[in-house]
């Protein structure tokens, strides 16, 4: 049987969400050779530029915050109260690290796995209503989902990698 998935299923084993324990069974069953997992090389790539966007926009935070809170330990009454908040912006920084490494764990497990969709520039001119997907790269990734699963039986090669 065939399983078809996308950005969100690495996304939701990559930062442990609310339905990593059934994407971990999935992904286990591929493993297992129980189903056959097929993933668009998108799905692949996507979740990077995700936690990229997250750790940035967690350094930014992390920033603020400790300007905030350099201000705010000049107050003497303020000051001792700040000593649990120190923790709290380690933790942008270290979450996004941890994040990243368990992504590229969940990457090199699904490239062993399964199959990876490659996304060619042919791929997308020979589909049928394509050329209205091209327009925006929202467009596009709505129309790579519905490209892995109307040319399931197309015969796609494994992407090297």
């Amino acid at each position: 049987m065939n399983v078809y998935v996308e950005s969100n299923f690495v996304l939701e084993l990559t930062l442990l969400q609310e339905q990593q324990a059934s994407c971990e069974e999935i992904l286990r069953l591929s493993e297992g050779g129980k189903v056959h997992l097929v993933i668009p090389v998108y799905a692949i790539a996507e979740p990077h530029e995700t936690l990229a966007r997250r750790h940035r926009q967690r350094q930014r935070m992390k920033a603020d915050l400790d300007v905030e809170l350099r201000q705010l330990a000049r107050t003497t009454t303020y000051a001792q109260q700040l000593n649990g908040f120190q923790n709290l912006t380690s933790l942008l920084i270290d979450s996004a690290d941890e994040e990243a490494k368990r992504l590229e764990e969940i990457r090199e497990r699904l490239l062993k796995t399964g199959e990876i969709i490659p996304l060619e520039v042919l791929t997308l001119t020979e589909q049928p209503n394509t050329k209205e997907c091209m327009g925006s790269l929202r467009k596009t990734q709505l129309c790579m989902r519905l490209f892995f699963l109307i040319s399931s039986n197309m015969g796609w090669r494994k992407a090297a990698f």
